[in-house]
């Protein structure tokens, strides 16, 4: 570089440092950003020893010695528990894991525990292969495992002692890498802001068997043994050049090993591996510490001092990252402490200050403010525009005032001295006005009054006053004249009115004037006559207030009567009070002189007399109203009880108790025609339903032509016939029906006509199969029954065709109903050139009869045969359909 560009590079170098500076100054500390877990970061390539290590805590998590314990807690996946208990096991068993493979790393967390102080703690176990420099197919892990540690509150780098000059010198360059990343995290990207802390593993090649050895003693072996290796000594050098906090530590995860680097057989017994961790925690707490107390130095250093927000800041950061036990916490602590000491006493300083000037500035307005107060309460006092009062009130409240200026320069005591020489000169003309208005009104008795609310006035005015007695004295006469006025007055008053109002009705308004007179002059001079008029109006007292008793009575049945309109109720004892109201109101008019009846009581009582005959008839209807709803009520909700509908109809319009009026009304029903109608519904409903049943079962004979399903049709016609319900429709075709039936059952004889035959084609006797031609056909019946054996009736023949029609009358057919030995057989014969063809069926049971008027079937081959017989007799009256 020539001279020039190095004067220019020393000339620009300034303003980039201020730059950079100003850009620092910006950035917080990393470890003042996270959360309550301690992140540790163990590094260490292939082979240094991550995964015993990590399996010599899981399986010795205490250290009675250092007094340190860690627990795991739940937040373990089941994988890494899984992956640690194994490599544990085989450490126990003098083997070794196998190398973790390269897959997701395995995340561990714990609580460590070291004097009632604990942190939680979350650190991972990787394959070794992922911080190395070479490449190992997997970058995306290996990116994830490099940015974990630079999300670490501290760093274990793990050096295996064993390790040749060729390969230390590889695991140094990824330790400059690592230093670097870290270094970048800084505020000023010159220092590793975390602990790093270096781990020589496998230290028991350095010094054989470990067993109950001194870790202070193995210190200060490693550090004689890395001033005699060059080699390891650079691993030092260069993580003391790049953090503050450094420390060397020897660690064996097996205590003695043998040939191979293999555990002892009786299994490992480590060494060493819980210093480490619980540096690394404590350091990174006072590394915290630090880190808070740079970021709050410039808020103490301002001229104005901001120890709230420097408090605040602590607070935070202890909550933050749970501070809240061991030494940090009690520095911590006790910076707290010391900010509020220098709050309050520069608090103390201003509040001093303040409190001088405060006092002077407020002396001066209490001074001017009393001089205003003052002078207002004096003009008040000598205005003409003022009353009385509110002069003395203005007065009052200076007197009143809290202002120690009022006293301190005796404007208090002046005022009040002003206020009394007013009163005294106030109190002298009220006397003098009172006494110019007694000796001008003393004998006119319409100013008593007047006088009696001055003499009042004066002594509420003036309780003190020194003629209060005269004033009392004068007061009293007056009263008692005002008093005996009054007397009279309302005594005339009694008087003009019992002479005025003499009806009954009157006679209560009396009765009070006279008590109220009584309340307001109980030892009236009036007291006897006022006691004879008294009793005067006892009797038309007595007759006015039973009379209203009536009449609230009435209303009181009125508005029961509405309510149960409404709601329902005894109606029959509702109409019966108002029959008895009736009546008391008939005897009170008998025994009611006759004058007095006229004028008194006709037109009321008329009144009360209609209103009781209108509440009858409200009640008649009510309780009519209220028995239709309960028949339509039930009928909705009762739709096929018919017999108990229509009794309920029935007792609606038959029932002489219910609507029955007294004996000047006649008995009337409002709901007479809905009645009716519903009657005649249900009626019509029932009748069609019962007659269903019978026309159902008459049908169902027909088309079975049975004699039991005739004797069942008979049943239901019987019951149909002989039922509850009034209405019978039908009652003339049931009957005819029963009457044919009936017909039937008495009848031995009949006339039967073989009215035509259908010759089925397919038929293997009555044709002649080769030529197909029709058939020649004669038909013959015989019939054996109880009466008559070996009946029989041959038809002519019928030539050359399939729908032969014979029109044969059987003359006296001797059969009776319900014969059980009856039979019929029925012959088909085909007359042939060379032989007779023929088929023939017979049928037996009470139920032949049935066939004499029906078509009958001949199974012949694949064919039927069909003949008609025709029974006028045997065929049911037709019914109407439902």
């Amino acid at each position: 570089m020539t001279n020039q560009a190095r004067q220019l590079g020393d000339q620009t170098a300034p303003n980039h440092d201020a730059s950079v500076a100003g850009e620092f100054e910006l950035r917080k500390h990393p470890l003042l950003e996270r959360q309550v877990v301690r992140q540790i970061g163990i590094y260490g390539a292939r082979g240094t020893g991550k995964t015993c290590y990590l399996a010599a805590l899981y399986g010795n998590r205490t250290n009675e010695q250092l007094g340190f314990s860690i627990s795991f807690d739940e937040d373990n996946p089941d994988d890494s528990l899984n992956h640690l208990d194994y490599a544990w096991k085989c450490l126990k068993r003098g083997s070794v894991p196998p190398a973790t493979a390269l897959v997701q790393p395995f995340r561990i967390s714990f609580t460590a525990t070291y004097q009632r102080q604990s942190w939680k703690v979350r650190t991972l176990d990787y394959a070794g292969a992922l911080v190395q420099r070479q490449s190992t197919g997997t970058p995306e892990l290996k990116k994830e495992v490099l940015q974990w540690l630079c999300d670490c509150d501290a760093v274990l780098i793990l050096i295996d002692i064993t390790e040749s000059h060729d390969t230390l010198l590889e695991r140094l360059n990824e330790i400059d890498l690592l230093i670097n990343r870290l270094r970048a995290l800084s505020p000023d990207g010159q220092t590793v802001p975390i602990p790093v802390g270096l781990i020589f593993t496998k230290w028991d090649h350095r010094c054989r068997n470990l067993r109950g050895a001194s870790h202070v003693e193995q210190r200060q072996l490693l550090r004689f043994f890395l001033e005699q290796r060059p080699e390891f000594r650079q691993f030092c050098e260069q993580a003391q050049a790049g953090s503050d906090r450094v420390c060397f530590l020897p660690v064996s995860a097996f205590g003695h090993h043998l040939d191979k680097n293999m555990p002892p057989p009786e299994g490992a017994q480590p060494f060493g591996i819980h210093e480490p961790l619980l540096w690394a925690l404590q350091e990174c707490d006072q590394a915290i510490l630090d880190a808070i107390e740079r970021e709050v130095a410039p808020m103490l250093e301002r001229p104005w001092a901001q120890y709230g927000q420097a408090i605040a800041r602590y607070k935070t950061l202890a909550r933050q990252r749970l501070l809240t036990r061991g030494p940090i916490a009690a520095l911590l602590q006790q910076r707290i402490r010391h900010l509020r000491a220098r709050a309050w006493r520069r608090s103390a300083i201003v509040l001093s200050a303040f409190a001088a000037v405060s006092f002077a500035l407020i002396s001066s307005a209490a001074y001017a403010l009393d001089t205003y107060q003052y002078r207002r309460a004096l003009d008040h006092l000598a205005s003409p525009k003022l009353s009385r009062e509110e002069k003395e009130a203005a007065v009052r409240d200076y007197l009143a005032t809290k202002n120690p200026m009022a006293r301190i320069l005796g404007r208090v005591t002046e005022v009040k001295e002003n206020l009394v020489n007013r009163r005294k000169a106030w109190h002298e003309d009220d006397y003098t006005n009172l006494l110019q208005n007694r000796m001008a009104y003393k004998d006119n008795d319409e100013k008593l009054t007047y006088l009696i609310a001055g003499y009042r006035q004066f002594l509420q005015r003036w309780p003190d006053s020194p003629r209060r007695s005269e004033i009392e004295d004068w007061l009293q006469r007056a009263e008692a004249r005002l008093h005996y006025i009054r007397e009279e007055q309302a005594w005339q008053s009694i008087q003009a009115f019992a002479q005025k109002y003499t009806l009954d009705s009157h006679a209560e308004e009396c009765v009070q004037k006279i008590e109220d007179f009584f309340k307001q002059f109980p030892q009236s001079r009036y007291e006897s006559d006022a006691r004879a008029l008294l009793e005067q109006k006892h009797l038309p007292l007595k007759r006015w207030r039973t009379f209203q008793e009536y009449d609230k009575t009435a209303e009181g049945l009125a508005r029961q009567v509405e309510q149960m309109g409404a709601n329902g109720g005894d109606f029959a004892q509702a109409r019966h009070q108002v029959l008895a109201l009736q009546e008391r109101c008939r005897q009170f008019l008998e025994q009611c002189p006759p004058e007095i009846c006229q004028v008194d009581y006709a037109q009321p009582m008329n009144s009360l007399t209609k209103r009781l005959d209108n509440l009858l008839v409200r009640i008649e209807h009510f309780w009519d109203d209220h028995e239709w709803r309960q028949v339509k009520a039930y009928a909705a909700q009762h739709p096929e009880a018919y017999d108990t509908i229509l009794s309920r109809i029935n007792r609606y319009l038959e029932n002489p108790e219910f609507g029955n009026p007294p004996q000047t009304r006649t008995h009337t029903k409002r709901h007479i025609q809905e009645a009716n109608e519903l009657q005649a519904k249900v009626s019509g409903t029932w009748d069609r339903e019962e007659y269903v049943k019978f026309y159902r079962a008459a049908k169902a004979a027909e088309a079975d032509r049975k004699v039991t399903a005739f004797e069942s049709a008979a049943r239901q016609a019987n019951t149909y016939l002989t039922g509850s319900c009034p209405k019978k429709q039908y009652k003339d075709q049931v009957e005819r029906w029963l009457t044919w039936l009936d017909g039937l059952r008495n009848r031995t004889e009949y006339t039967v006509v073989i009215v035509k035959a259908e010759i089925g084609k397919n038929a293997s006797q009555i044709i002649d199969a080769p030529t197909d031609n029709p058939p020649d056909v004669n038909i013959h019946l015989r019939l054996s029954t109880q009466l008559a054996q070996n009946q029989s009736w041959q038809t002519q023949t019928i030539y050359d065709t399939f729908r032969p029609t014979y029109d044969y009358k059987c003359q006296r057919v001797r059969i009776r109903w319900n014969d059980p030995a009856a039979s019929l057989t029925l012959t088909l014969t085909d007359i042939d050139t060379i032989f007779d063809n023929w088929v023939s069926a017979t049928f037996n049971g009470p139920d032949v009869l049935f066939l004499l008027d029906s078509w009958i079937s001949v199974r012949d081959g694949d064919a039927t045969h069909y003949v008609l017989l025709s029974c006028e007799d045997l065929r049911p009256p037709s019914l109407p359909e439902r």
